[in-house]
């Protein structure tokens, strides 16, 4: 499926300005300041964000090792992650995360980002996205920290974007199959200029490019790409979605929009 259309200089030049806004944002806080709706403290997310980056630099990028196979797994894994880190102090885990984001950077001028390597939920994604699944690991959970901190956190709508051209292609990993079981639905997201579509008949099917489904799919829903991703991520609902423009924009059945969050698996 094609999302968007950038490349190595694009992806690692804005890898590299996220990295510096999350390490000097991490640096500023008190340890102890409490994330965003979350049980996590700064000092929490940054250990976290710590790992994920591991799993890049650490780990065969074509072997399923250090995935796991469904959101609960992860949730599960995180955790235990987490955990072995407990007693490393926020210096030394911005320290080292510093040092993980120059490998990863070092990695990728070398990957193959047409290839397709392993992810979480037994899916793929290429190195594009890839890389934009790092980029938002870091813009989503600095806008954890700094709203817990009282700050703000604005996401460029192209980073955003760099960001979906990842989670899109592995989003069919989350979805739950008693929820699409024998569903017959088609939606449409118009993400500033980019288009997505998930299409199921019968239960079957995933994320598609929009060219070869529908030509009047169910639900159309429009919004700016910062919104939009926050939204997805579960960071603001339904009613802050839509102050900042994340609309349902019509199609055959538009009401059907009221039960699309309950198809993904959290």
């Amino acid at each position: 499926m094609t999302y968007i259309t950038t490349d190595r200089d694009e992806l690692l030049h804005r890898l590299a300005e996220a990295g510096q806004r999350f390490t000097r944002l991490a640096g500023s806080v008190p340890p102890d300041t409490r994330a965003r709706a979350s049980d996590w403290t700064a000092r929490d997310v940054v250990a976290h964000v710590l790992t994920v980056v591991r799993r890049y630099t650490t780990r065969d990028l074509d072997s399923w090792d250090g995935l796991s196979s469904t959101p609960a797994e992860v949730n599960e894994q995180n955790a235990a992650e987490l955990a072995a880190l407990v007693d490393v102090g926020m210096d030394d885990l911005v320290a080292e995360l510093r040092k993980e984001l120059e490998t990863l950077t070092a990695i990728y001028r070398e990957v193959d980002l047409d290839a397709s390597y392993r992810f979480h939920f037994r899916t793929e994604i290429d190195g594009y996205g890839g890389l934009g699944n790092m980029i938002g690991e870091l813009l989503v959970h600095g806008y954890d920290i700094a709203r817990g901190a009282g700050r703000p956190w604005p996401i460029d709508d192209r980073d955003a974007q760099l960001v979906l051209n990842g989670i899109l292609q592995v989003a069919d990993g989350v979805l739950d199959p008693l929820a699409t079981a024998g569903l017959d639905l088609s939606v449409l997201w118009r993400i500033g200029e980019a288009r997505a579509m998930l299409h199921l008949e019968h239960g079957r099917g995933g994320f598609i490019d929009p060219a070869d489904g529908p030509a009047r799919p169910d639900v159309v829903i429009g919004g700016p790409p910062a919104a939009t991703l926050l939204s997805l991520y579960g960071r603001i609902g339904t009613f802050e979605a839509a102050r900042r423009g994340v609309l349902v924009r019509g199609g055959r059945r538009p009401w059907r929009a009221l039960g699309i969050d309950r198809l993904f698996l959290r």
